[in-house]
């Protein structure tokens, strides 16, 4: 009678602990599909929400998809813009693309830049657009160097001789 006694003690203590430590775990754990074959760990805190996910080098927070750069932080962020070659028009050589070096000089995975191109033709008529270019799937690190590039279209060409600005206007991406 005393040894069943202990045996039923002794089980109630190991589901006592089994559900104190095992079940329910204090994460949730599931996972994310991120395209191309990869697919990592997630981990959601079932007290707090807080969520992780298992990167190759630990535990992260995902980042905030689609920021915008502060108006007062985009000066960190130098471009530097040229033109692409078009087709050559008679004597006139037109321009139909312009091209980005962009230097990331803030704490933000750069993705997406909007350029204001203004152009001001020989013949003083011309204007200006603003153009939406991305780095691609990847982005632009800080602290390093990514190119961008937008097509002018077919009815906004820079020929030689042109005067020709381009500023950034906005800047968004992914932030840690």
């Amino acid at each position: 009678m005393r040894t069943g006694f202990l045996l039923r003690l002794l089980g109630i203590a190991a589901l006592l602990i089994f559900a104190v430590l095992v079940w329910p775990t204090y994460y949730r754990h599931d996972h994310i599909d991120m395209g191309a074959g990869r697919s990592f760990p997630v981990r959601e805190d079932r007290f707090t929400g807080r969520t992780e996910i298992l990167y190759p080098d630990g535990w992260r927070h995902p980042k905030n998809r689609d920021q915008i750069l502060p108006a007062n932080q985009l000066a960190e962020v130098q471009i530097r813009p040229s033109l692409a070659r078009g087709e050559s028009t008679g004597a006139a050589i037109a321009y139909s693309g312009v091209s980005v070096h962009a230097y990331n000089g803030y704490r933000f995975t750069l993705k997406e830049l909007t350029l204001e191109v203004t152009v001001k033709h020989r013949d003083a008529s011309g204007g200006s657009r603003r153009y939406r270019t991305d780095a691609g799937t990847i982005g632009v690190e800080p602290f390093h160097v990514g190119s961008f590039s937008a097509d002018l279209g077919d009815d906004f060409l820079i020929f030689d001789g042109d005067s020709w600005t381009c500023r950034l206007v906005e800047a968004k991406g992914d932030t840690d």
